[in-house]
């Protein structure tokens, strides 16, 4: 299994928090489970192929998943973007959610590549990322991250939207790196 800590997912359990935010321009969901709880988990053996990027003002990070390896994380995230739809219709979603997207694009966050899937994630804050030499922690850069093998600690943290689309939002919480290659 190349998830681990994965809850048990029904999409009839998630609800959308309306986040309060300072720009008017964007809008943010939180994705509960039950009403409490975040979707959080690590991904095993992760190839990194371009480490951090910038993207306007925010950083992203691009993590290519093998399509034997990491079927499951694949099946979760596509279940959560296929079923956007079926949880907006249902008539206990808000009807501001219903209204914020409204005639928007869904912007899905897996793209298949090369040798798999790109599951595209977001950097909110500094994760942090270390390697580990025998029993010990060694703190690693972001400069280190550029192709590399790691397991990835990340969390499904809602739903953003601007003016055109909307999509889940990821965020890389913790990375362990594994190689270089």
């Amino acid at each position: 299994m190349e998830i681990k800590k994965l809850p048990k997912l029904n999409i009839d359990d998630i609800t959308f928090v309306r986040e309060k935010t300072n720009n008017k321009k964007k809008i943010h969901y939180s994705i509960l489970i039950n009403e409490k709880q975040k979707i959080s988990f690590t991904i095993s053996n992760v190839n990194v192929p371009f480490g951090f990027e910038e993207f306007g003002k925010k950083r992203i990070l691009n993590i290519e998943i093998s399509k034997d390896k990491h079927s499951d994380v694949d099946k979760l995230i596509s279940y959560l973007e296929d079923n956007i739809e079926k949880v907006i219709s249902n008539k206990t979603i808000s009807t501001e959610f219903i209204e914020d997207v409204a005639g928007k694009k869904y912007y899905k966050n897996i793209k298949s590549s090369k040798y798999g899937k790109i599951i595209r994630t977001y950097v909110l804050h500094d994760p942090e990322i270390y390697a580990m030499i025998g029993c010990n922690k060694m703190p690693m850069s972001s400069i280190d991250l550029k192709k590399t093998i790691c397991n990835i600690n990340m969390e499904i943290n809602g739903i953003w939207i601007n003016n055109t689309d909307y999509g889940l939002l990821l965020y890389v919480r913790e990375i362990q790196i594994l190689s270089s290659y």
